[in-house]
C-alpha cells in the first residue's frame, strides 16, 4: 500500500531506502524526521502541514461529536480520524524528504 522509494546518487554512489519504518518515524516524529534528513527549510513546511492536519483532524472531529447523536458513529469517528490523520502525516513527511533529496541530485533507484 504505502510506496518504498530506493534513492540513488550518481557521485557519491550511494542507495538510501526508505521504507515502512520511515512511514513510522514520519508519522511520529513528523518534523523532526524532516531535520534528521538534513532538509532545516523544508522541515518548516512540515511544521505548517502538521498543524494543518491537526487542525482539520480537530475540526471534522469536534463536527461529528457535535452534529451526530449516533455513539457508534462517534465512537468510530474517535478511532478512524486520529489514525487517518496519522496517517496522512506520514505519507507527506516521505514525500517531503523524497522531494529534498530529489533536490539534492538524487534519483529514485533502478
Amino acid at each position: 500500500m504505502l510506496e518504498i522509494y530506493r534513492l540513488d546518487h550518481r557521485k557519491v554512489d550511494e542507495t538510501k531506502v526508505l521504507d515502512e519504518w520511515s512511514y513510522i518515524l514520519a508519522t511520529l516524529f513528523g518534523p523532526l524526521y524532516v531535520v534528521f534528513h538534513g532538509f532545516i527549510a523544508l522541515s518548516f513546511l512540515m511544521l505548517f502541514v502538521s498543524i494543518l492536519i491537526g487542525a482539520v483532524a480537530t475540526v471534522a472531529l469536534l463536527f461529528i461529536l457535535v452534529a451526530v447523536e449516533s455513539t457508534g458513529i462517534r465512537t468510530v469517528a474517535i478511532i478512524v480520524i486520529p489514525v487517518l490523520a496519522f496517517l496522512a502525516q506520514g505519507i507527506v513527511g516521505l514525500e517531503i524528504v523524497v522531494a529534498g533529496y530529489m533536490r539534492r541530485g538524487w534519483r529514485e533507484g533502478y
